[in-house]
């Protein structure tokens, strides 16, 4: 970990008694002014941001947090001010069963890294445990929470280790207050309700992988105002409408390149899918004539109804090969579709 000249916080006990705390970062405390503290948090990478960045998760909505607040789909008010609600509780509880003392920082202080001026962190509490003074993060977690949950991966997992996200947001804050260890609290809730405790110790391998990741997110698309790249499977790319906004008569929109290379991606693909579906109506009326059941002069046999007849087993040599596809038999006895190989059609 990199090191600065050493600063306090002076933090408050839960009895009222002020504790000077030793770190490294530089305050900025706002008071009860919590709307200047919001809009301030927005000039820089913060611990929530974190999993984001560094998973890729949701990366386009970090991005508009940052570029374009105006513009981002508003996160649900209540889930977050319920989760602040319930620190003092958890905080007390975890003063109550690990002997610890634990003191708070303050509401609206953002705690900024002295050598990294984009990387900042608001901590919820810090305890001094076993000697030495620690972040504290302090979590309130669903039921579905407990056990791991490959939709919400980074959120889960309470019962069998420190969910990814969290542990990765106090990572982030010991790198920004320089402090050696972190605590993980959560309060899981079930019925009864169980709380989890995990220490978060540092992690080179991660925090040089964050250390660059936040400098490519911050330099080349915070900065330069450029989105990051959207993926298929990222539920923020249905959001990109939001950044760019709703079509208006008479505005042209100018996208960026990473969104034009999307569109011509998007549109490799539909050429892809309508060649499919042609190979795939080509190959259905090959199967139909070849299933026809004929004379010895080569005329369709008809039903007493007049309909054509066909063979409810069809040769497979009879299709043929069809655009470099051919019919292929496999282990179990059944064919398969398969692309030729040019071997096969060379031998052919």
């Amino acid at each position: 970990m990199t090191t600065a000249a050493p600063t306090t916080l002076r933090c408050a006990a839960t009895d009222g008694a002020i504790h000077e705390v030793p770190i490294r970062a530089k305050v900025l405390d706002f008071g009860d002014d919590r709307d200047a503290w919001v809009e301030a948090r927005r000039g820089f990478i913060g611990s929530s941001d974190i999993w984001s960045i560094v998973s890729g998760s949701k990366l386009y909505d970090t991005w508009c947090s940052k570029v374009h607040p105006d513009l981002c789909e508003p996160f649900p008010e209540l889930s977050g001010r319920f989760g602040h609600w319930n620190e003092p509780g958890i905080a007390q509880w975890h003063a109550e069963k690990t002997g610890d003392l634990v003191v708070d920082p303050g509401d609206h202080v953002i705690l900024v890294h002295p050598e990294i001026p984009y990387l900042a962190a608001t901590v919820d509490r810090f305890a001094f445990h076993k000697g030495m003074w620690t972040d504290l993060e302090l979590k309130t977690a669903g039921s579905w929470a407990k056990h791991e949950d490959e939709r919400n991966v980074g959120y889960s997992g309470w019962e069998e280790r420190a969910p990814y996200a969290h542990a990765m947001q106090v990572l982030e804050q010991m790198e920004v207050t320089g402090l050696e260890l972190g605590q993980l609290h959560g309060i899981i809730l079930t019925f009864p309700a169980e709380w989890k405790l995990w220490p978060i110790e540092p992690n080179e391998r991660f925090r040089d992988l964050m250390f660059e990741r936040c400098q490519t997110f911050w330099e080349r698309h915070v900065l330069r105002d450029i989105p990051p790249p959207v993926h298929a499977d990222d539920k923020s790319a249905d959001r990109v409408l939001n950044l760019l906004g709703r079509p208006v008569p008479g505005r042209t929109y100018v996208l960026p390149s990473s969104m034009r290379r999307l569109g011509e991606a998007w549109d490799r693909n539909v050429r892809r899918l309508k060649r499919a579906e042609r190979i795939v109506d080509t190959i259905k009326h090959r199967v139909k004539r070849a299933a026809i059941v004929r004379e010895e002069d080569g005329s369709p046999v008809r039903g007493e109804d007049g309909k054509i007849e066909r063979a409810e087993v069809l040769r497979i040599e009879e299709v043929g090969p069809i655009n470099g596809w051919t019919w292929k038999p496999t282990r179990s006895g059944s064919s398969q579709f398969r692309r030729k190989k040019p071997s096969e059609g060379a031998r052919a």
